[in-house]
């Protein structure tokens, strides 16, 4: 009997949710390291290099047409230079 009087009180209840709501998330994480860990690993890592890959080319390609539409306006002035000579 003294224990459904503990259970009644609202602050057990509560202690009791989140305990339980913490075992579940810790189970859960174990299954999801254990289990599948080494295929979320790979995953991980295949998704990284291909974002990295990605994110250099299309860098490096507006790197190069900004170098080149500045070679071409310096090209211009200095073939307007060498006329104005």
């Amino acid at each position: 009997m003294e224990i459904l009087k503990k259970l009644k009180d609202r602050r057990i209840q509560i202690i009791i949710i989140f305990s339980m709501i913490f075992i579940i998330m810790v189970v859960r994480l174990a299954v999801l390291t254990i289990t599948n860990g080494e295929y979320y690993r790979e995953m991980s890592v295949n998704k990284r290099l291909k974002q990295n890959t990605s994110r250099c080319e299309t860098r490096g390609k507006s790197l190069i047409e900004t170098a080149f539409y500045w070679l071409e306006i310096f090209q211009v002035l200095l073939s307007m230079l060498v006329v104005a000579l």
